[in-house]
């Protein structure tokens, strides 16, 4: 008997770390039990819509209007207090949770669906796992956020049947509410080859890449403010940033200035979204840098660098420690210090022999802990 999953995903357009796992999770996924549906909750429409269907994953788009501004429904001359924008606030949160899920019931009904796979959070969720209730079905909730639940998220737990935790650290942060529902430990996974890639050669002109999203939570600042002391030693590297950015724009066009003001534009490249993550390793990255400013929940590109045997450099927050070892695996700097991470590339960079090692047993780490 196949049983028909609907995957329920808030995407806001940016293809992160919470899509590329959910992608992952359904190509893995053994079709003779278990039939792919997604749904996005988008505010605009997704590139993940195509990627899904190449999955043959059937997508059905369930919309999302952006939520008002506070002030929006006041008079022009009226300036509302903040107790009142929090109330307004609220308040759009629940017609919108409201409407979502009305809308949720619907397709749960029409497509006939016997799961509800909730791709992230129990607060995000709650919509999700509020119209699966009402129908009679059970809720795997995925959370891809380091934060305490509150009376909400506790009654929310009520309602699901498992949550998978990405990592020790969302587990610990989900204490409070262990004993209302299933929790359990589930790393996210990734391809790892049949055969270990050899490490890169780091000379002489390496590529230091550092993968993600261009927001500033990601850190890559802290990468840019490293570099020109890697590149005075060894002129012949070069910067690489891999990532879309924010809608806005004003994360990435920061750190362009930066690059200009610190004389380094030539020797930095901005290569936008990438589709082929395992090609880009392969071709584009001698060291990987990791540079998250706030705890990660997990953190997949230091889990695929690893995987593409890439020497890993990786700040010391969130799950950070539970994926990279500290020089046997990769090494852990101290988040948002962009001397001590010019002085862990450096240290690479300057044994690359000592690096190479490192990548080795990285592959291994990953192809033991992580493998999808």
């Amino acid at each position: 008997m196949t049983h028909r999953v609907l995957y329920v995903e808030n995407d806001h357009g940016a293809v992160g770390g919470s899509a590329r796992a959910l992608t992952s999770l359904i190509r893995h996924l053994d079709r003779d039990r278990f039939e792919p549906v997604a749904t996005l909750a988008e505010t605009s429409p997704s590139p993940l819509r195509a990627t899904l269907r190449d999955l043959d994953c059937r997508v059905v788009p369930l919309g999302r209007s952006p939520l008002p501004r506070p002030a929006d429904s006041l008079g022009d001359g009226d300036q509302p207090g903040l107790a009142t924008k929090l109330r307004q606030r609220i308040g759009a949160f629940l017609r919108r949770d409201v409407e979502l899920g009305l809308r949720l019931i619907r397709l749960l009904q029409r497509e006939r669906i016997d799961l509800v796979h909730a791709n992230n959070n129990l607060r995000v969720n709650r919509y999700a796992s509020w119209a699966a209730g009402r129908c009679g079905l059970p809720v795997v909730a995925h959370p891809r956020f380091l934060f305490p639940p509150n009376r909400a998220d506790a009654a929310n737990a009520r309602r699901v049947r498992a949550i998978c935790c990405i990592s020790q650290q969302v587990r610990d942060s989900l204490a409070p509410i262990e004993s209302l529902c299933d929790i359990r430990l589930v790393y996210d996974g990734v391809d790892i080859p049949a055969q270990a890639p050899d490490p890169p050669a780091l000379a002489p002109n390496p590529t230091i890449a550092a993968v993600g999203r261009l927001v500033g939570w990601k850190g890559q600042h802290t990468l840019i403010h490293a570099a020109p002391r890697v590149l005075e030693r060894h002129p012949g590297a070069r910067i690489v940033l891999a990532g879309s950015g924010d809608p806005q724009g004003a994360y990435e066009a920061n750190l362009r200035r930066d690059v200009e003001a610190l004389g380094i534009a030539d020797r930095v490249e901005f290569c936008g979204h990438v589709d082929d993550m395992q090609r880009f390793y392969r071709e584009r990255a001698d060291i990987v840098v990791h540079c998250s400013v706030t705890p990660e929940p997990f953190g997949l590109v230091m889990a695929e660098a690893m995987a593409a045997s890439r020497p890993l450099v990786a700040s010391d927050l969130g799950a950070s420690a539970e994926i990279v070892e500290h020089e046997k695996t990769g090494l852990l700097y101290r988040a948002g210090d962009s001397d001590a991470l010019a002085d862990a590339l450096l240290r690479m960079l300057d044994r690359p022999a000592w690096a190479q090692d490192l990548a080795r047993h990285g592959f291994e780490r990953a192809a033991e802990r992580f493998d999808a």
